[in-house]
Order: C-alpha cells, then structure tokens, then sequence
C-alpha cells in the first residue's frame, strides 16, 4: 500500500514500523480479516490517503463491464441445466482481485478455462437445495472486480429477494456503493445495504442494526471470500461462501490447495 502511494523510502519504513508495533501487540485468536481491516485504517492514516486502490480498483472495474456481456453469452450458451453452475464457478474465479490487487491481472486469460475448472467441496446438493427453499438472500460482496460475476450470478437466483452488501467507503479493492450502481447491481438485486462498520469480511458484532437485522431475516447467505469465511464461521445460520484459496492456512484446514476454487458451507447451522 505504501509503494503504490509514494516512492518515500522513509514513509515505507514508517508504515511498516507501526505494522509491526500493532502485530505485536495482538492475541493469536484475532481473526486476518479484523487485523488486516486495523492495519489498513493505520497505512491509510499514515500514509494520508482514504483510498490508496481508487486507480486500481476502477481500472479492474472498468475491464470487467466491458467483458460482462462476454462472461453472460458464456453462460447461456451452457445448457440450461449448468447454468447456475457456471455463474458459481465464474463467481468464484473472479474471487481474486482482492488478494492480486498489486499484480496485473489478464482477465481473458483468467476466465478462458471456467467451465473446466473444477469447483471443490461436496456440499453442492446441499447448496442447491437450500437455494430452491429460500426466499430470501443476503448476498455479500468483496472485491469491486468481482461484481460483475456476482451480478450474472444474481441474475440465476430467480424469484429470490436479494440484499446486496457493499461497503460504504473503500477497504483494499472491496465493492462500494459506487462500485455496484456502475455495475447495474440494482437489476438483480432488490435492496442494497453496507455493513455500518468498515471491515473486512462481515464480523457481524462490528456491524449496524440494520445489517444484523438483514442478516436475521434472510432464509440464506451466500457470501464471497476467504475474508467471509473467517468472519461468519461461527454464526447460526445457513451459510455458504465462494472463494479461492488463497493461503495455506486455510488451504490445511479445509484439505484444499492454495488456488482451488471452493463452494464451502459454514456457520453453526450445519443441520
């Protein structure tokens, strides 16, 4: 973040002194979402920037509405019986701009292989039949890149209520309100909401009354990330989060690998 504000080799110090102040200090039991959110609100004071990503983060956006029309001919061109499965997989692909946001990313290249790409977990039955019982989803976004495979997602999720969430200010390269208006994310979804908090994930004790209230009323949560996994891991709730692997951490306590593409269920309402 330092380096891609300002070639000052003292500023990068300095940011990466106090960096390492705050991991110090921290317990083992703080989860990597609620820390990197801290260390981004520090970088970003220090540094005296409120959106380090704005360039990237638009970049990657623009790029990916040119493509939309190309990921939804994809789509339909699928029989009708894999379409929802290949929003799925192209949801999940396009889980990585959070973490590549500093590397060039060829979009053609990371959607040509889509309908190959194995997507890991078992619980694909189970997704599908708690899709067809609920009326109502809360559908929560991560990176601005991602929207737009989020939203022909969406469009699969037929005679569904859908909440959106986005943030309301810029966390990393994380959808905010602009991000989804430009993406059309009001055609699929029927509402629109942040999380009253700025995060990363959706720790839901940091979160609005009316996030919370949203999250209690909806039937089912589909939401995008690594970062949501390790937040809503312990709700009661019916949960299931698209991401990519990106770490082996995660990868070892899954029994995946760094990169796979998962559908994974979690929260504590596992019955």
């Amino acid at each position: 973040m330092a380096e891609l504000v300002t070639d000052n080799v003292w500023l990068h110090n300095r940011v990466l002194a106090e960096m390492m102040d705050i991991l110090r200090k921290r317990q083992y039991d703080t989860t990597p979402a609620d820390l990197m959110t801290e260390l981004c609100a520090r970088a970003e004071k220090t540094l005296g920037v409120a959106d380090p990503y704005a360039q990237r983060r638009s970049g990657i956006s623009e790029e990916m509405q040119a493509a939309e029309e190309q990921f939804r001919a994809q789509i339909e061109a699928a029989p009708k019986s894999q379409q929802l499965a290949l929003a799925v997989r192209l949801a999940c692909t396009a889980n990585v701009f959070d973490d590549d946001l500093l590397r060039d990313v060829e979009i053609s290249g990371l959607f040509a292989r889509a309908k190959e790409v194995p997507l890991q977990g078992d619980v694909w039955e189970d997704f599908r039949r708690d899709l067809k019982a609920a009326a109502r989803i809360l559908f929560v976004h991560c990176a601005a890149g991602e929207i737009v495979l989020d939203k022909l997602l969406m469009e699969r999720l037929e005679e569904k209520k859908i909440t959106a969430v986005v943030r309301a200010r810029p966390i990393l390269g994380w959808a905010v309100a602009e991000d989804a208006a430009r993406a059309g994310i009001g055609a699929a979804a029927d509402a629109l909401i942040d999380p009253g908090a700025n995060c990363i994930g959706l720790p839901l004790s940091q979160c609005s009354q009316d996030l919370r209230t949203a999250f209690d009323q909806a039937d089912l949560v589909i939401a995008k990330g690594q970062a949501a996994y390790e937040t809503l891991g312990a709700e009661r709730k019916t949960i299931y989060v698209l991401m990519r692997v990106k770490c082996r951490v995660v990868a070892e306590a899954l029994g995946y690998q760094v990169g796979d593409l998962v559908l994974e269920r979690c929260g504590g309402d596992q019955a």
